[in-house]
This record gives structure tokens, sequence and C-alpha cells, in this order.
């Protein structure tokens, strides 16, 4: 074997760069809180890519694409999962975690909120999560160098392992970002290039999808949809994710709770972005090597379509997949043991500790146990398992409580903990095997159901610590108070009061262009009618009056000064229902009439970009969810049952036109709050400037992005009603 072509001198100088920058990274690191959080150093970007190479392990790629290889499109459930849990972080667990600022791991959140023992305890089991997963990602790269270069796997696991001691225990997490960052970038580059050649070679997406066998397109129905399911519940319902060491720490790496959030946010548009690619290649791999092994598909694709030097960059994503996981988990467990397992222990002996060394040292010694682990071990997915297996069912619950801000104690924690291994033991007695993935989750909820009982017990109802600022200088006190779960689910209950209130929040904070919408509505609504030609004439009449209760109320909108004092608070939740009822239900349901005309289509994008504008995001949100909803019932009522006779060209224009126009209105367009400080914002915020302000903003932002889109897909409505023109 030649150990010197393109392929291994691409492999070596990859190593070669990750090392060198890895220990540079390190140098002069002076203490424990440098080695562990950087001092809080990093932007945006930098943590957003460290999370991004830590969240994007090894398993991710290869069990991805094996899974839909093996089992279908119901592979992508447990990463709608993963999505709900990013949101879950962005909006309710940011805006608290950073209370804990002295914190460095999550054992001193724990300790912090239970003591000292539950400190060690959460210590202990970070460790035994940290070196199973760091074990699991060098089984990985282990498998996949023998895969693909021929070298033996043992020895592979051996060096890489020493390779990641080196930089991990040297410089920490400085080491780790720096190192993340580096092949994140490799990553991001081939991974979409993978998917593009093996797509390329299929013949496109569309010949993917029509090549498949019905069985792979089956989702609820699907053999393995249970297993699915409990992924899907443990990352979203269940955001164990929270309990994993190097997350929770990148979660301490955070200067303020808005750079958090904007990570978490870019996070969740990113992550559902890069598996969907990595799932289109276990697709297309389906398609082109339908009897290989399914856990062989990504190899067996480098191996026969990449040329030389395109196969060792592809070989060098997989390995900064690999080692950017690891290297986080390495540097958590060393953190872990030296912080909260050793040194409480000096503490109480009343001892002095080199921190930094013993992290240092630690590290290196974990480092050669994981690689002893991998080595003896069979099953990337079984070592997965296990890392959660007891962390995620005796710590999730109560270290989000705490967060949230609920009063805790030391009993409860351990009495939920002592309940939830009683059924874990009982449960993983009493199922199969084949059910033994539900072991974990059905632990989760015993932990949950005991802790929140307790809980109610002890405070006759839930009691929650709030922070208030009783001075100038923020020293802070808690308070207790208690509220019924009744009370607090009413303020989200969609309750006639609670929806007035949101109205006014809404358009207090974003503005609303009554007068200006109402004029361009009721004239669209009532001009081109006339002058169109239906494929349904049956439904004229209906639609009619549809569009002439569209133009009604577009008229109230434009007569507001005249409308009686007494009614003006109704104003702005009358503004939303206009236009809730105006775009996402007019259009909608003028789509499902002509069954998917190419113009109503064009309509949807249109529509979607035009309620981005019109209202902040979540308001968008739910009113267009709210509004395909409405029409899907009206629709069955009044015409009969829904039928889209649409080519699979069409479903995928619309779907992609649907997602990437709210996406880019989403980052571009969308409303912002008003801020009215100077003399032009104050005019801004009268009638006539919030009308020149959205007349501005309509003829600049959608005309600019209405002629990308149309230029990008006018042949495909001039030349092919039916699909693309490739």
């Amino acid at each position: 074997m030649n150990y010197f072509n393109i392929d291994f001198l691409i492999v070596y100088a990859f190593l070669a760069i990750t090392l060198i920058i890895g220990i540079r990274a390190g140098r002069g690191i002076k203490d424990i809180r440098e080695y562990a959080i950087g001092n809080k150093m990093y932007g945006t970007l930098t943590l957003t890519l460290t999370f991004l190479a830590t969240n994007i392990a090894g398993i991710s790629i290869m069990d991805g694409a094996s899974g839909v290889f093996f089992n279908g499109i119901v592979r992508i459930i447990p990463e709608i999962g993963v999505v709900i849990q990013i949101l879950f972080f962005a909006f309710f667990i940011t805006p608290k975690v950073l209370q804990f600022k002295a914190a460095l791991t999550l054992g001193d959140v724990m300790g912090d909120l239970y003591g000292r023992v539950s400190k060690t305890i959460a210590g202990i089991l970070g460790l035994f999560y940290s070196i199973s997963m760091v074990s699991m990602e060098l089984l990985g790269l282990g498998i996949t160098i023998e895969a693909l270069l021929g070298f033996q796997a043992s020895w592979t696991i051996i060096i890489g392992g020493v390779f990641l001691a080196l930089y991990s225990s040297y410089g920490g997490i400085k080491s780790v970002t720096i190192t993340d960052v580096f092949q994140f970038l490799i990553l991001i580059i081939v991974i979409p290039l993978l998917a593009n050649i093996a797509l390329k070679h299929v013949g496109g997406i569309k010949v993917v999808f029509a090549s498949l066998p019905p069985t792979k397109l089956e989702i609820f129905n699907h053999e393995n949809f249970s297993y699915y399911l409990t992924l899907f519940l443990l990352w979203s319902i269940f955001p164990v994710g929270i309990t994993s060491p190097p997350i929770f720490q990148r979660l301490l790496m955070g200067r303020d709770a808005q750079q958090l959030r904007n990570q978490y946010f870019i996070v969740s548009v990113f992550h559902p972005t890069f598996q969907l690619l990595i799932m289109l290649i276990g697709l297309a791999g389906l398609v082109l090597y339908p009897t290989i092994k399914a856990n062989n598909i990504i190899p067996h694709i480098i191996q026969q379509l990449l040329p030389a030097g395109g196969k060792g960059l592809a070989i060098a994503g997989l390995l900064a997949v690999i080692m950017s996981t690891a290297d986080s988990y390495l540097n958590a467990a060393g953190l872990v043991f030296a912080h909260d397992i050793v040194k409480p222990v000096y503490d109480r002996n009343g001892l002095k500790i080199d921190e930094l060394k013993c992290a240092r040292y630690s590290t290196a010694i974990i480092g050669i146990t994981a690689i002893v682990i991998a080595l003896k071990s069979t099953s990337m997915l079984g070592l997965s398992f296990l890392a959660v297996k007891f962390t995620g069912p005796l710590l999730m619950f109560p270290l989000i409580a705490g967060i949230m801000g609920l009063k805790v104690d030391k009993q409860t924690f351990y009495t939920a903990s002592l309940t939830t291994l009683g059924v874990f033991v009982f449960i993983s007695w009493l199922l199969p095997i084949a059910y033994g993935h539900l072991g974990v989750p059905i632990s989760i909820l015993s932990n949950g159901i005991t802790f929140f009982s307790m809980h109610v017990i002890k405070n006759k109802g839930f009691a929650i610590a709030k922070q208030l600022q009783s001075t100038i200088e923020v020293n802070m006190r808690w308070q207790l108070r208690s509220r019924s779960i009744l009370a607090k689910l009413k303020q989200f209950l969609p309750t006639p009061t609670n929806l007035l209130a949101y109205s006014r929040n809404k358009v207090d904070m974003y503005g609303a262009p009554y007068v200006l919408f109402g004029v361009l509505l009721a004239i669209n609504y009532i001009l081109p009618y006339f002058a169109w030609t239906y494929e349904a004439p049956q439904t004229y009449n209906t639609l009619l009056m549809i569009r002439f209760i569209g133009a009604v109320l577009c008229g109230l909108l434009i007569v507001k000064e005249k409308w009686p004092r007494f009614l003006l608070p109704y104003l702005p939740t009358f503004w939303h229902l206009t236009v809730l009822y105006c775009l996402p239900f007019t259009n909608t349901l003028l789509f499902l009439n002509t069954q998917g005309s190419i113009e109503c289509i064009a309509n949807v994008a249109i529509t979607t970009l035009f309620l981005i504008i019109v209202v902040d995001w979540m308001s968008f949100a739910i009113l267009m969810s709210l509004g395909i909803y409405l029409v899907c019932v009206f629709f069955q009522y009044f015409f009969g049952k829904i039928e889209l006779p649409l080519s699979f060209s069409l479903q995928y224009l619309l779907v992609y036109q649907f997602i990437f126009i709210t996406l880019i209105g989403l980052l571009f367009v969308r409303r912002k709050p008003i801020k009215k400080t100077s003399a032009s914002d104050r005019f801004a915020g009268t009638e006539l400037g919030e009308q020149m302000e959205f007349a501005i903003q309509v003829t600049s932002r959608l005309v600019d992005h209405l002629f990308f889109y149309f230029k990008n897909t006018h042949q495909v409505w001039s030349n092919d009603r039916d699909g693309f023109i490739h």
C-alpha cells in the first residue's frame, strides 16, 4: 500500500494543521476558568461553529446516511426533535442560564441548586457520558479509516486517541474551539460536495424519489416507527441534550443571553439543512448501490465516485466530524473529573490542588481510557445510548427546573433520583430486547413525575424563585411566590382577552400599515378578479363572495379614522384577522381550488414574503399555520376532498420556494421593533410616516427579492408547467 499518495498526503496535512493550531491556541493558559470556558472571549460566530462541530457527531453522519438507506425517510423524525430542542434552548434556557456566572461546568450549576453531593453526582454522570462519547467517536474513526484507506482500525483508534489527547489536554477549551472552527470549515465543504456528486450520478433529486421503493417512503406505518419516535421524544419533549457536558459548557461560554440566543437561532437553521444533505447522500446511495450494507454507504460512495484528491478531501471531512466531537467530549471529561469530582474531595479535607494541572493530566488519562474502551467495543450506537442512559433520566428535569427558577431542594432531587434508578432497573428487566430503547424515556418520565409531585406536595403548589433588584448596586435577593398551574396556563390559552392583549402588544411594538395594506389588497381583490379565467367555474360564486368579504375588511382598515371610539381598542385584533383572511387564507384557498396551478404556486411566494413584511415573525408563524389549517377545513366542508395532482417537480418547487423565501424573509426583510427617539423616528411613528415607511419597504425589498425569484424560475413557468427543465 502506498502511504504517500495524494489522498494520504491530504489526510496528513489535515492532521498536522489541526495539531499545530490546537497547540498554538492553547498557549498561555493561566487558570482553570480560562481552560474551561476561555474567559467568555469568543464571539457569536465562533461559538456557533464550535457548537455545530461538537453537536454533529460522527454517528450522526454514518447513522444518518445508513439510517435512510436501511429504513427510508422515517429517519427524519429524530432530527425534527433536535430542532425543537434547539429552539427550546434559544427561547427558555439562554435567558436563564447565565445567572450562574461563576459556573464552569454542569456540576457547578447542580451544586448551586442541590448542594455539594449533587455536584459530585453530576460530575460522575458527566464523566461517564463523556467517556462513552469519546469512545464512540474513536470507534467510528477506526471503522472509517479502515474502510477508506485500509489502515488497521485498532492502530487508527490508538493513534487518533493519542492525537486528540495531546492538544485537548494541553490547551483545554481554547485548543478545542479553534480546532473545531477549522474542522467545521472542512466539513461544510465536504458534505455538500459529496451530496452534489451522489445526486448527480443518480440524475437529480427527482430521480432519487421516483426510484425509491414504496416502503422507504413510509413513516407512521414503518416497522421501526416506535424506535425513531423514541429518539424524537428524547430530543424534543425530553431535551436530554442539556445534560451533555460539552453542550452545557458552550452555554456557559456565552457573554450574554442575546449572543446565546442568536447562536441557537443560527444552529436551528443550519442543523436540519446539514442533516437533509446527509439523508440525500443515503437515499442516492440506495438508488446507486441497493445491495451493499447500510453501514458502508458513505465509504462506498467515496470509494466509487470520487477521484484521487477528492477522496482524500472527503476523508478529511469525515475526520473533522469525528475529531471535533471527540475533542470536545474529551476536554469536558477531564474538566468534570478535576473540577466536579477531585476538587470537592480536596476542599472537604482542607487541601489545596493545582486544578489546571489536574485537569490536563485527567484529560490525558481519560483519553487513554477511551482508547481501551473503543478497542473493546463493536457498536457505535450502543455507546451512544450508553451515554444518555443514566445522565438524561437523573439530571434533565432537576437541571431544567432549577435553571427556569423553580424552588428546588436536595430531598426532592434525591428522592426523584432513587425512584428513577428503581424504575430503570425494573424496566430493563421487564422490557424485551426489541423494546429496550423505551427504557430511557420511561425513566425520564418517572423522574419528572416524582420530582414535580414531591415539589407540589412540599410547597402546596408550584413555587417559583424570582430574582428581584433591590438596590441600585444590583444586589439580588430571592423572593418566593406560588402560582397555580391553571393560572399559569391561562396566560397561554387563546382566550379573547389574551388575543386582544397579544394584538395590541405586537402592533405597539412593530406598528401596522393599516391604510396602505387596505388600499393595496382592496384593489387587488376587485380589479384583477374579473379578468381571470377559471378551471373550476362551479366555484366562481363562492370565490367571488370570499373576495368581496376580503375587500370589505380592507375597506374597514382604510376608514379606520372613522371608527367609533369604543371600537378602537379592537383595531389591532381586527388588523391581524384581516391579514389572516387576506393573505394565507384566501391565497391558500385559491391554490387548492386551481389544484396547484403554476400561477398560484408563484402566488404562494408573494404571499409568504408579503406576510413576513407586514407582521412580526411570531405573528407570521401563527397566522400562516392557522390560515392553512382553516382553509383545509373550509375546503373539505364546502368543496369536498382535497386533491392536488402535482408532479414531483411542482411539489419540489412549492416546498423549495416556501422554505427559502421564508428563511430569506425572516433573515432580511422581517418587520422589526419601532424605536421612537429622534424627530425622524417620531415622524415614522405617525400614520403618514408609517405608511411611507411601509411603501418604501415594500417597493425596495419586495421588488429585489421577487426579481431574483422570477429570474430563476422564469424558465420553469414559461416552458414546462409540469416539471423542471434540467
